[in-house]
């Protein structure tokens, strides 16, 4: 008996979450990517603020805060991406996996120690598609993972006008941030 109220109490639960993902809601969430390595670390603070324009589909943007450093050298930008991701349900209206496709702009100032170079203003644009999954614990927070995905980068730094154009994919600096929908 007691194992059937458990059971019971668990489905009654899970079915007491009301739909997020539906078409008018919003969500503000915070996310905190870190890459550590041996010669190059990064940290990039990007609260967001979305809105579903459809039961499967949200658009939005972000304004953040980065910081790289690459041997002596750093970089501090500020950062602005806006967003387009598209929601695939995998358990009810608890778990999700999405896409997530956006374009940052990032303007910053790098410097090198070694090199004398200090305050080179730097500009780039980036296109970026990511898998991430959402978790919902409660009707109105969510737990989200994401990962790096694919980019494609033009950079230029200011005394120096070359462009660099990279693309790349990489597993090995996810996010992980809290979302709040309202």
């Amino acid at each position: 008996m007691k194992f059937f109220f458990l059971a019971s109490s668990f489905v009654l639960l899970s079915h007491c979450v009301l739909a997020q993902v539906a078409e008018g809601n919003k969500f503000a969430n915070g996310t905190v990517n870190l890459f550590l390595g041996e010669n190059l670390s990064q940290v990039v603070i990007a609260p967001q603020l979305g809105y579903f324009i459809n039961n499967q589909i949200a658009v939005g943007g972000s304004v953040g805060l980065a910081y790289s450093s690459v041997g002596d050298g750093g970089n501090v930008s500020v950062t602005l991406a806006p967003f387009i991701r598209r929601y695939f349900p995998i358990v009810d209206d608890k778990f999700f996996f999405f896409l997530n496709g956006s374009i940052v702009f990032a303007y910053g100032n790098y410097s090198i120690g070694g090199l004398e170079m200090t305050g080179e203003d730097t500009f780039s644009i980036s296109l970026n598609a990511a898998p991430g999954f959402i978790y919902f614990p409660s009707e109105r927070w969510s737990l989200d993972f994401t990962l790096s995905g694919l980019s494609l980068n033009f950079i230029s730094l200011d005394e120096n006008p070359s462009v660099a154009l990279l693309l790349g994919a990489s597993t090995v600096s996810p996010g992980l941030g809290f979302s709040y929908y309202f």
